[in-house]
């Protein structure tokens, strides 16, 4: 008779097995619309090239950059709050650069690994440093609704007179504003803020600390700022290659826009690094005055942008890391 224990090891690895071939599937799948994409039109590779040499795209990849280093800067800050433990610098970055690669794992696993990893040398639990990575991305997300909120939908955009009324009708009041939408998704953002506070420390155990009050604000403020730099950054190059949406949108509303496919891709964890999501959010809402694919395609070029950034602060992170190490 067989032994249940020795069984269930296997049957464990053997869903392990599925869940990884069927991520592994999606990346492929989306890897390649990405790249039929681009090469279904020749003018998109061209454009690709041709990207390069404008100012607006190097404008774009700095903008873009923020987000790793703001992240390292304040989640190195947030370990010191919660725990009272100051990781060098040099350390935090060369992990923020592993980790940040790492978000193109399937599940985005690299990311949890690399700042998990930290069990080894800085007295710290796996748990402790766990929940500061959920804290890290929760925190994210909330800074990039609420830019969403202000932003774009919000009663001075321009964007929501150019939806179809069938969409904005059930969120209209008398006055014509978007009140319940707001109120809404204000509800949500205050509720996840607050389940942050009041139970995530608490999973971390006695360990952890409280990070106060007054200090949650100032988190979320750095978050807030990180999403707000990267959008505005975004705004040059969507005048350049979607003038009739840059238009529209105005410079918040392209932060606004970013910020609204980073948090799509981020929720959506079995795309690596949002891969598909993204671009297919951003497009939605680039995709005023001018054509859905036209818009796509432009959000493609941007992720080849992205990816070339990624790759820079993850290489030269971990390097500069490495060699200021203590």
């Amino acid at each position: 008779m067989d032994d249940p224990a020795s069984e269930a090891p296997q049957g464990v690895n053997g869903r392990a097995r599925i869940v990884r071939a069927i991520r592994f599937l999606f990346l492929v799948m989306v890897g390649a619309w990405l790249a039929w994409t681009l090469a279904s039109n020749p003018a998109n590779l061209e454009g690709v090239v041709r990207i390069w040499r404008t100012p607006s795209a190097w404008l774009f990849l700095l903008g873009w950059m923020t987000i790793p280093v703001g992240l390292w800067l304040l989640w190195r800050s947030q370990i010191f709050l919660a725990t009272g433990y100051r990781l060098p610098w040099s350390t935090a970055l060369s992990i923020q650069a592993v980790a940040w690669g790492g978000r193109y794992l399937p599940g985005k696993a690299g990311l949890w690994v690399a700042k998990t990893a930290l069990t080894r040398s800085s007295g710290l639990g796996w748990r402790e440093l766990g929940v500061s990575v959920l804290t890290e991305q929760l925190l994210f997300l909330i800074a990039g609704a609420l830019v969403v909120l202000a932003l774009v939908l919000s009663p001075q955009s321009a964007l929501l007179g150019q939806l179809p009324d069938s969409f904005t009708r059930p969120f209209q009041t008398i006055s014509g504003q978007p009140a319940i939408l707001l109120v809404a998704l204000g509800a949500v953002v205050l509720t996840t803020m607050a389940g942050i506070i009041i139970f995530l420390p608490r999973l971390a155990g006695d360990a952890v600390r409280a990070i106060g009050w007054k200090n949650w604000p100032l988190l979320l403020t750095g978050h807030i700022l990180i999403h707000l730099v990267a959008g505005l950054s975004l705004y040059p190059l969507v005048e350049l290659l979607l003038p009739e949406a840059a238009n529209v949108l105005g410079p918040l509303g392209v932060a606004g826009a970013l910020a609204l496919a980073n948090i799509g891709g981020i929720a959506a964890i079995i795309a690596p690094a949002g891969l598909g999501v993204r671009e297919a959010m951003l497009a939605i809402v680039l995709a005023v005055g001018v054509d859905y694919d036209q818009a796509l395609g432009v959000a493609v070029l941007l992720r080849v942008i992205t990816l070339f950034a990624d790759v820079l602060f993850a290489v030269g992170g971990w390097i500069v890391g490495k060699a200021f190490e203590p």
